[in-house]
């Protein structure tokens, strides 16, 4: 396992998650909210992705046995600040958001 929690996972993912995540690297963008702003990391780097691959291989494991299981995965995302990847907000107008 690359991590038992996505903090860990993209710090060996990305020595330079800090540079990430600072607002002074923040990507140009036209939202026309102070919520929202547009972050370097990659849309595969989210913590909603890495909390989505592990839930989806949990399951594939799972789904080759005989017993019932139950899984409950809970994303952390959407929340304030908003800092979506590109792609899925430059589809949505700024008064939407």
């Amino acid at each position: 396992m690359a991590g038992r929690s996505p903090r860990q996972w993209l710090r060996r993912a990305h020595p330079n998650w800090r540079e990430l995540y600072d607002p002074a690297n923040e990507l140009p963008h036209n939202y026309g909210c102070p919520q929202a702003y547009r972050t370097p990391v990659p849309e595969e780097s989210y913590p909603t992705a890495w909390i989505a691959d592990r839930a989806a291989a949990w399951i594939r494991e799972q789904a080759g046995g005989d017993a019932p299981f139950f899984a409950f995965v809970s994303f952390p995302d959407p929340h304030h600040p908003f800092n979506p990847p590109g792609k899925l907000l430059v589809n949505v107008p700024a008064r939407a958001v």
